[in-house]
């Protein structure tokens, strides 16, 4: 019988699992009216995954549970691949000028804020590190926001759906941000 507090470690399983479903659409050229529903259902999952796991603590019943220790490491190991196999998609697929530019920008700005709060990090306040942290996750928000905005443009659907999806997905987003507002504004995870 699945618990409450399991419910986070499913959530973020099948977003690996459907995350790994883009290899197929990639493969296979898919459009994306197919590739914009996994990347969605993606991305909600990491968006609600989260919320579970704060609100349905495990029990202190003295059992090791290996997936929980490690938890955080896998929640952003499906952060990654998910958003690594929606730009490999949208590269491939959609646009590939804007997509190489999404990703050399992110790859740049990635890697010159994990450089400083990796290598670097002695020699900045905590403030700074504190900055450096809520800096790429409002950039990791901004590119989802990119490509997913573009792959909803790019669905053959008609234009009335089309920009019914964008001002639901801005709805959407708005909420997340109020409902997840603490993560944007307290760092409590290590960069």
């Amino acid at each position: 019988m699945i618990k409450k507090y399991h419910i986070a470690d499913i959530i973020t399983a099948s977003r690996i699992i459907l995350a790994s479903t883009l290899v197929g659409v990639i493969w296979k050229n898919s459009p994306p009216d197919i590739a914009i529903w996994i990347i969605v259902a993606c991305e909600l999952g990491d968006a609600l995954d989260g919320i579970f796991a704060r609100k349905y603590h495990y029990p202190n019943d003295g059992k090791y549970r290996w997936w929980r220790k490690y938890a955080p490491e896998i929640d952003q190991a499906a952060d990654i691949y998910t958003g690594i196999l929606a730009l490999v998609y949208y590269i491939k697929c959609v646009n590939f000028q804007l997509g190489v530019t999404i990703l050399i920008s992110g790859l740049i700005i990635g890697l010159t804020v994990q450089t400083y709060a990796v290598w670097l990090k002695y020699l900045f306040s905590e403030k700074v590190k504190r900055r450096l942290i809520l800096t790429r996750r409002y950039l990791y928000l901004l590119a989802i926001a990119v490509v997913v905005t573009n792959l909803i443009i790019a669905t053959s659907w008609p234009r009335q759906i089309r920009t019914a999806c964008l001002l639901f997905g801005v709805a959407v987003g708005i909420i997340l941000i109020l409902i997840k507002r603490n993560r944007l504004t307290q760092v409590k995870t290590p960069l």
